[in-house]
């Protein structure tokens, strides 16, 4: 990646993930909010409740929120297997929440792996290329560009 694409990403520092009760829906919306290194926080909404809980329990050891899932996911195991995790760490580089499709309203993640010499991009769910990159210890940074589009707070 060229050097001024480079200038145009915003490393998260820290992150949070919740659940809110959305009363037009009757149902529960998962939310994760990204901080960024320029102050401002980056949101998603309708994240997977499955993601939420895994994701609350990778950067959390001790969560005990009100959502917590009542049977347990492949994102709820993975953190547990050590080969998994020792494999994660050697094989993702970094996440890069990098698009947003305007007719869905959807984004769209690149993660890059690292395989001996060779790097490919594969485009994912930013939800879960968020929780492979906290899995494997490694930078997760949003494109500057989808920060300004939906003006999100500082």
């Amino acid at each position: 990646m060229s050097s001024s694409r480079e200038k145009e990403l915003l490393k998260v520092v820290d992150l949070n993930t919740f659940v809110v009760v959305d009363k037009d829906e009757l149902g529960y919306v998962g939310v994760i909010n990204l901080f960024l290194e320029n102050g401002k926080t980056f949101t998603m909404y309708y994240v997977p409740l499955e993601i939420v809980s895994a994701l609350n329990q990778v950067v959390n050891d001790n969560f005990t929120g009100e959502y917590v899932v009542k049977r347990e996911s492949l994102f709820d195991l993975l953190p547990q297997l050590e080969f998994f995790k020792d494999n994660a760490q050697r094989t993702v580089k970094r996440v890069l929440i990098d698009s947003l499709d305007e007719s869905s309203g959807l984004y769209t993640a690149t993660i890059e792996l690292t395989f001996d010499t060779v790097t490919i991009q594969k485009k994912m769910i930013p939800s879960h290329a968020i929780f492979l990159a906290r899995i494997a210890d490694k930078p997760v940074y949003v494109h500057k560009s989808l920060v300004e589009e939906t003006g999100d707070q500082g």
